[in-house]
Parts: structure tokens; sequence; C-alpha cells
């Protein structure tokens, strides 16, 4: 694990990937995960601030831009990620209203703004701790902050290491983390959080925790 690039995630998710990706997202749309995940936020205020941590290529953030929410804060550490950020905000039309930072929010001194609503889709599982992510993600939390984790299913431990001897085999440091569901939660709820509702889409569990 380097400052640059912990746990392998800018050479894991590189171009290819993210192009193939991109392409998906442009003949479909959000896929079912990330539907669910809009549905839960519900309607968004126009003045609403969205912070998207491991935003990929931006199609949650977006999304809500484009539904009408304020501005938005996107950060990933894949550049490969955030290029396919920038022409999905443009595409859009939003683009003014989306900063954009290669960086490693977990352990980052940047000084990001708090936000209404902050996103963690798929990013707790590439990180060994999940929990601290979270609960600096929930600081940054002034309403809401969903997240999604993979779910303890019986088979997650084999496809976990399975995964993990496939990054071995290809010279990849990227690994795959399985986390507690209710040390995440505990992490997200700590700085006065309340559990509002978890959801499942396939191997996914979908958490949304809102303060009063």
């Amino acid at each position: 694990m380097d400052c640059c690039d912990p746990n392998g995630l800018d050479r894991m998710f590189a171009a290819p990937l993210v192009r193939w990706e991109l392409r998906a997202y442009r003949r479909r749309g959000l896929n079912r995960r990330q539907r669910e995940i809009v549905a839960l936020l519900g309607p968004l205020a126009p003045e609403t601030s969205v912070l998207d941590i491991g935003c990929g290529i931006g199609a949650l953030g977006v999304t809500l831009l484009a539904k009408g929410a304020g501005e938005g804060t996107f950060v990933d550490l894949s550049s490969a990620y955030l290029q396919a950020a920038r022409e999905v905000a443009a595409e859009a039309g939003v683009a003014a209203r989306a900063a954009l930072y290669r960086d490693d929010f977990a352990t980052s001194a940047r000084p990001y703004p708090c936000a209404d609503v902050v996103l963690l889709d798929r990013v707790v599982c590439c990180y060994p701790e999940g929990a601290a992510l979270l609960e600096k993600a929930a600081r940054h939390s002034r309403r809401t902050l969903v997240y999604s984790y993979p779910r303890p299913l019986w088979f997650m431990p084999l496809f976990r290491a399975l995964c993990a001897l496939g990054m071995r085999l290809m010279g990849q440091r990227y690994r795959f983390f399985l986390h507690d569901p209710d040390a995440l939660l505990r992490a997200a709820t700590a700085g006065g959080g309340v559990h509002v509702a978890t959801r499942r889409v396939g191997v996914w569990g979908l958490v949304r925790v809102s303060k009063r």
C-alpha cells in the first residue's frame, strides 16, 4: 500500500476496464444497484450538495446533478475513472457544477467540503480499513450517507480467495475486502447519524444513514 496508489487501485481500474464500464453506462444507463441507491435517496432539493467518494465513472453523482442537485464533488484514485467521469459530466451538461479530484479520500489532508449527500458505492470493499473510511465519510455528511458493501453470503470468502489468487497471477496488487456489516454501520453512525434503511441488491447491501 503506497500513498499514491493504495491497494493498486489506479492500476486495477485502468483504461480498458473503465472504457468497458463507460460503454455499458452509455448503452443502458445506471445499473440495478445504482438505481436502487437513487431510489433510496428519494427527492433532492435543488440546493443539495453531493460528495461522491470513489466516484468511478461518475454515473451516480452526475445523475443526482442532472436530477436537480446543486453541486457535486467527485473523488477517485483512478485517473482513468476520473477522465471518464469528466466525459459523463460533460455529456449530461453538469460539468460546470462538478469538481473532480484524483485523491485517496481515506488518507487525504485536503479539506473537502461537507455535503448534504455523501455516496460510497463499491468503495469500502476496496479498502482494508473500510470502517475508518466510512467514519471519515460520515463526518463530511450534513444530512445523508449512503454506502454499499458486499453482503456476508456463504460463498463470499471463497470469492475473495479466488480474487486474490487471480490478482497475484496477473501481477496486480489489488485485493477485495469483506467487512463486518455491523462494524461498518457503527462507523457510519458514529458521528450522530441514524440508520434509516438497508436494502439488498444481489450480493450488495445498501445502507442509508441520516442526520436529523
